[in-house]
């Protein structure tokens, strides 16, 4: 009755007109596949015994609210206007398969059961006009989006999505979002005096964002996340101006992978990221930092730290960059210098590790000349107090300048500088041995200073 209603029913003469079914029991298999049903659809509060095949349907507008369902089988269905499903019960999944919604697609309060193939909602190809909205939606299986393209934003605020067992629970790859992606507890509208839009948001299972790409932003805020092993948090090759990050981490066991994403503005917190060595940032790029709360550069030397147990100086390069468009030009060289520490602890020559070393030590690979003065006025010190209280004798008695302790000190630290004095004096015993190791210092407190300053001409150009 109702396939004839819809396909055989009065003529519109150009009114809107719609079914509209409130509290029915409807019995069989409601099949519409392949056909043009010129009324909008509207059902509400209505229990289908079977599927609903909606599949190569065309339709102004189809609205199923409070309605419990089987399955919804709607590939390639195109409508004019808004596809909802808000708060029915789908026990056995939706198809959206390279379906065109031309307004809203809405599944705010869905409550959806999976497949027999696992999936809650496969809609791979879809193609949405406006908003996707599916705040307080609960799943038990997976969402599948890949390749889709939405004309507003893609909201998934206080969801709950299980898939624990499998490695997927949401798979965005590929989508094109022309507005923000909302994975947040936080509802549309501003909340009320003295109250709170703040909702739970679970999600047990994989999150897949490789490639997609998003116009204003994506927002993962406030949601648990429960990864298992081989599953992750995947932003791979992502594109979006501003990412704000700032999970709650439970039960982990894997972790955020954001290889050759690009942002411009990275929004995080210290808790943002996983513990245990489970961020890759491997070609990662942001251009601006904005933490939420008090992010130190000891805890950001520490993430990149974590994020490469095997030695990449990317991820380094990258935040010194954003320290340094900040403003922040002694954060940047800091960063510079872990990088420099972490490549000397991955070297597997001693020798190399040592005067990797020296050079730390004696003025911090150059981006710390500060370092190389002090070392040199203290040993220029030392050595003129020892040469105070332990006076050489002339080379030839009763000729030559006069005595300088100072000097004669600095005479034998600085080998490219000739005072007139090292050649002039003898020295024996303990002040032999000084005199030689002030040279030997000397001339490697200079060698590692000229090769240091080389190396960082050579970095910022």
């Amino acid at each position: 009755m109702l396939r004839r209603l819809l396909l055989d029913g009065p003529a519109t003469d150009g009114r809107r007109t719609a079914l509209r079914l409130r509290g029915a029991y409807v019995t069989g298999s409601l099949d519409l596949s392949g056909s043009e049903v010129a009324v909008a659809i509207e059902v509400e509060r209505c229990h289908f015994a079977d599927e609903l095949w909606l599949e190569d349907v065309q339709a102004p507008t189809v609205q199923l609210t409070a309605c419990t369902v089987p399955r919804v089988e709607a590939a390639r269905l195109r409508t004019r206007d808004e596809f909802s499903l808000a708060r029915c019960e789908i026990t056995g999944g939706v198809r959206l398969t390279n379906a065109s919604v031309g307004g809203d697609l809405v599944l705010d309060g869905a409550t959806i059961g999976r497949s027999p193939r696992g999936y809650a909602v496969v809609a791979n190809g879809l193609e949405v006009g406006q908003d996707l909205r599916a705040s307080s939606l609960s799943v038990q299986g997976q969402l599948s989006f890949r390749d889709a393209r939405i004309g507003g934003g893609f909201e998934l605020r206080s969801v709950d999505l299980r898939r624990p067992h499998q490695r997927l629970v949401l798979d965005m790859s590929r989508v094109a979002v022309e507005g923000g992606f909302y994975l947040t507890g936080e509802l549309r509208g501003t909340p009320a005096a003295g109250t709170s839009n703040a909702g739970q948001v679970q999600v047990r299972g994989g999150v897949r964002l490789d490639d997609g790409v998003f116009g204003r932003a994506v927002v993962i805020a406030g949601t648990r996340l429960h990864l298992a092993d081989g599953q992750e948090l995947s932003m791979r090759r992502m594109r979006t101006p501003e990412l704000r990050l700032t999970p709650i981490w439970e039960d982990t066991s894997s972790g955020v992978v954001l290889t050759d994403a690009k942002v411009g503005k990275l929004v995080d917190a210290p808790q943002s990221w996983p513990s245990d060595r489970l961020t890759d940032l491997s070609g990662f790029t942001y251009q601006q930092l904005a933490p939420v709360e008090s992010f130190s550069l000891a805890q950001r030397l520490a993430w990149v730290a974590e994020a490469t147990p095997v030695y990449d100086p990317g991820p380094y390069d990258q935040l010194a960059a954003a320290l340094r468009a900040d403003g922040e030009n002694s954060a940047a060289e800091e960063v510079l210098l872990g990088r420099m520490r972490h490549r000397r602890a991955g070297l597997s020559s001693p020798l190399v590790r040592a005067w990797e070393t020296v050079q730390d030590a004696a003025f911090g690979y150059g981006y710390r000349p500060a370092r190389a003065v002090f070392w040199l006025l203290a040993l220029w010190l030392l050595g003129s107090i020892w040469f105070l209280t332990h006076r050489p004798a002339p080379m030839t008695p009763g000729q030559g300048p006069a005595w300088n302790a100072a000097a004669y000190t600095l005479d034998l630290l600085l080998p490219f500088l000739d005072l007139g004095q090292q050649n002039q004096w003898h020295t024996t015993g303990a002040s032999e041995w000084v005199a030689i190791s002030l040279v030997v210092l000397g001339w490697i407190l200079t060698v590692a200073v000229t090769a240091g300053a080389a190396a960082v001409i050579m970095r910022r150009t």
